[in-house]
């Protein structure tokens, strides 16, 4: 018991003699840092070097036209350049130290730019030139391209991150503007596509027809009676009248998809443009139809005379087509101080639900116009020339119960002065 009791002090002396030895040390390394703090901060060349060296890193910084920024990770802002501060609403980087970006820009993109932040503190992994598209305060899209990469301490804990984004919205509107007009011109020729497949087939039977029609009278002259050479002539009127159809509808197609059509506003009684349709049709030989025509004598409005007259004859030619021998085509006209309605009614087969939606699309054909002669192109046309006076064309059918095709238009009368941009579309 007495040796054991003997060892205890001396097992202690040594451990106090260690401690003051790794004290001893320790006051030597401290007095040393110490020392070297006291000639560098003595030395005024190095303070001025460290000085110099801020200022060319800020220098740099500053004079770069993309964005940079330091973020804690509350995203509070550490450290801005100045073009990073004026996209801010002309700012001062420094009034930008210890905010968010939440009191100077929109919700939409404060959330946007925390989602980035986030991923980047919780994953430590870069975020390397991702394009992203937010709303501006004046509620215009916008584009950045952003790398966001994590801010590191001595011992490798994330404490924030470091930011580059560089402002690409004229680039994007670039891109949208090219591939608007490359979508337009790829209309346009799978428009023309469209139109020589057509019209190959829809020319084939009036050309066809014109040809016979004239071997007839060229081999068989002598034969014919009066009224037989005049039946085979107007026979031949009548099949170029059809093919002029086709291609001024075509033509108006091609305008209307490269925005050349333009609008000549003039006084127009919509009362007397059905009428005069009514007589052209009435005047064909062999017309089989009834006309039934209502109207409460709107005053002349201003429209395109030669583009709605268009409209109208599309829609009554279509009634006309699809309804049988005998059956009466209703045209209505009615006005209100602020519309002008015209609305062509038949009694024929009338359009299936399914075909409803697409019935104004380009070389569309109802699914039960089959074995009817069309392009397809006369209800986009209306819609067209309806859209460009600012006015809604719509339908109402059901299948085996005839169709209402309704045109309303704004009402502007003689008196009421058209703006400029309404002249010319």
């Amino acid at each position: 018991m007495m040796s054991q009791s003997a060892s205890e002090p001396q097992e202690h002396q040594q451990q106090l003699e260690a401690e003051l030895e790794h004290e001893r040390r320790r006051n030597a390394e401290l007095e040393q840092r110490v020392r070297e703090l006291e000639t560098q901060l003595g030395n005024p060349t190095s303070i001025t070097t460290l000085a110099e060296e801020r200022n060319l890193l800020r220098t740099l910084i500053d004079s770069m036209p993309d964005y940079i920024f330091v973020k804690d990770t509350e995203h509070r802002y550490l450290l801005n350049n100045v073009a990073h501060a004026q996209a801010f609403t002309q700012r001062h980087p420094e009034e930008l130290v210890g905010h968010t970006a939440s009191e100077f820009t929109t919700p939409e993109a404060v959330q946007l730019f925390h989602a980035d932040d986030h991923q980047v503190l919780t994953t430590g992994q870069p975020l390397i030139d991702r394009i992203e598209e937010f709303v501006g305060e004046d509620g215009r899209p916008l584009w950045h391209s952003v790398t966001k990469v994590p801010l590191r301490n001595v011992e490798s804990d994330i404490i924030g991150i470091v930011g580059i984004s560089r402002d690409i919205t004229e680039r994007k509107r670039a891109e949208l503007k090219l591939e608007q007009a490359l979508k337009a011109e790829r209309e346009l020729v799978d428009l023309r596509a469209r139109f020589v497949s057509m019209a190959a087939h829809e020319f084939r039977t009036p050309l066809a027809s014109i040809l016979s029609a004239t071997e007839l009278i060229h081999h068989y002259r002598d034969r014919l009676t009066a009224e037989q050479l005049d039946q085979r002539l107007r026979d031949i009127a009548d099949q170029v009248m059809f093919l002029t159809d086709i291609v001024e509808n075509f033509l108006q197609a091609a305008r209307t998809e490269m925005g050349k059509t333009e609008l000549t506003l003039q006084p127009t009684s919509l009362t007397a443009v059905c009428q005069e349709i009514i007589d052209d049709f009435q005047r064909r030989p062999n017309f089989q139809h009834q006309f039934s025509m209502r109207s409460d004598d709107p005053p002349p409005a201003l429209l395109d005379k030669q583009r709605m007259r268009q409209v109208l004859l599309n829609l009554v030619a279509n009634a006309v087509k699809y309804s049988s021998h005998g059956t009466t085509v209703t045209i209505e006209l009615t006005h209100t101080p602020d519309d002008l309605t015209c609305s062509i009614t038949d009694q024929g087969i009338g359009i299936p639900e399914a075909d409803q939606a697409h019935l104004f699309e380009m070389f569309y054909r109802a699914s039960n116009a089959v074995g009817v002669s069309g392009t397809g192109l006369g209800l986009a046309i209306a819609k067209q020339v309806v859209d460009l006076h600012q006015g809604k064309i719509t339908c109402c059918s059901a299948q085996d119960q005839g169709t209402t095709f309704t045109v309303k238009l704004p009402y502007r009368e003689l008196e009421v002065s058209i703006p400029n941009d309404s002249a010319v579309v």
